[in-house]
């Protein structure tokens, strides 16, 4: 015997179906739920990084569709496209999702808005206070030679620390750094002559602060 599934919502027959309901009034429910009220972003005010896990890195959209996709629940399979408008306070999040309902594609649209949650990064707060690991002393009678020691030094060190550069009268150009690992890395890698010294800043932590010294004569 043949039985005719008609839907409750609608009373249309004839259509797939998705459980007891049609096609179109099952697109229709809420099939995810999106606990965007949950949702924020840690913004650096000052560099306009976002802190993912406990790193300070660019805005990058994959990290931001990972976050939706976290906080995104349904009974059913799923995956998202995503587009984003950056505003000064928040994101804006157009989410398309698509779900597996036994066998049938369903896609629902969902837009939302993430806020950010404004701070200083760990770099850009002690760049604010003064704070300094290291300086590089780069010194030489060729104007040009010294500025092009300079250029790659910094080339080595994007992304890694802050700095900040002051050029001497007498010649040369002191680089003053927030991070001695990243200082030390970036001579090595230049391959050229220098040396260190070593001066006793304070105590952090339980631990010797040591300000680095790297003079390097070209």
């Amino acid at each position: 015997m043949f039985l005719l599934k008609i839907c409750p919502s609608c009373g249309k027959s004839g259509l797939p179906f998705v459980g007891a309901f049609c096609m179109d009034c099952f697109s229709k429910q809420n099939l995810v739920e999106v606990q965007d009220k949950s949702m924020e972003i840690t913004l650096c005010s000052r560099c306009l990084r976002i802190k993912s896990g406990s790193a300070w890195v660019d805005f990058a959209p994959a990290l931001v569709e990972a976050l939706v996709l976290r906080k995104s629940k349904s009974p059913y399979p799923l995956s998202a496209r995503m587009s984003f408008t950056r505003g000064k306070h928040f994101i804006d999040v157009k989410a398309e999702f698509h779900l597996k309902a036994e066998g049938n594609d369903v896609v629902q649209e969902k837009r939302f808005q993430i806020p950010f949650a404004k701070t200083l990064c760990l770099d850009c707060s002690r760049e604010a206070g003064g704070y300094k690991e290291a300086i590089v002393q780069i010194r030489g009678d060729d104007e040009r030679r010294v500025e092009r020691v300079l250029h790659l030094l910094e080339t080595a060190l994007e992304g890694k620390t802050f700095w900040k550069t002051e050029f001497k009268k007498t010649g040369g150009v002191d680089l003053t750094a927030g991070n001695k690992h990243a200082v030390l890395s970036a001579v090595r890698s230049l391959k050229k002559p220098f040396s260190t010294s070593h001066k006793l800043m304070g105590v952090r932590n339980g631990k010797k602060v040591f300000l680095v010294t790297v003079l390097m004569e070209i």
